[in-house]
């Protein structure tokens, strides 16, 4: 089980430089993929193998695509509507964990539905993350009217980095009496009280 930890640490690191919707997509994906992959190759016996080394892969990535959820869903919203929507994100989380459980009983149906339950829903949520904006490199919005909302696509503001030079004091003796005359006020008005 560490194994798998430390490749999905390794994996977050290296794939979230390249964009964190694609790298959530990815990750969804390939998930998904080991879950119906493993629907398919599950009561064949000659492929245990690759069944646990496959299972190990979609841990890896379903657990990446946690990590990266959180990080992409936090810089989705504007800052005015950030802690209640991240809210509503984790009850609506929280839900699903609570349902998950009782997906495994559907194999008294058909042995292979549970996976084909899961890798159905990674990959459909693959797919509609694509629907969201690119959050890499983008100024987060602070309000509303940050969002830039044209025919249902939603696009941020592109990261501007700008150096500003502070104007310089050309008396430097003024300032300092004034940083003395009021730190003496300020003491003046501690004592008498």
């Amino acid at each position: 089980m560490a194994d798998s930890e430390l490749m999905r640490q390794g994996l977050v690191c290296v794939v979230c430089g390249a964009g964190r919707r694609g790298a959530l997509c990815g990750f969804l994906w390939v998930g998904g993929a080991a879950s119906l992959i493993i629907a398919l190759l599950l009561q064949r016996q000659d492929t245990r193998l690759f069944v646990v080394v496959t299972s190990l892969l979609g841990k890896a990535a379903i657990s990446s695509a946690y990590s990266i959820l959180f990080i992409i869903t936090s810089e989705l919203y504007p800052t005015v509507l950030r802690n209640t929507r991240m809210g509503v994100c984790s009850m609506a989380s929280r839900i699903g964990g609570l349902l998950a459980p009782f997906v495994p009983s559907l194999k008294s149906v058909h042995l292979v539905l549970p996976f084909v339950v899961f890798g159905a829903a990674a990959v459909s949520s693959g797919m509609l993350n694509l629907v969201l904006p690119e959050t890499l490199h983008q100024t987060l919005p602070d309000g509303l009217s940050d969002l830039h909302i044209t025919s249902g696509n939603v696009a941020y503001n592109k990261l501007e980095v700008r150096v500003e030079t502070l104007p310089q004091v050309g008396n430097d003796s003024v300032s300092t009496r004034a940083n003395q005359k009021s730190a003496s006020h300020h003491m003046g008005s501690t004592i008498s009280k």
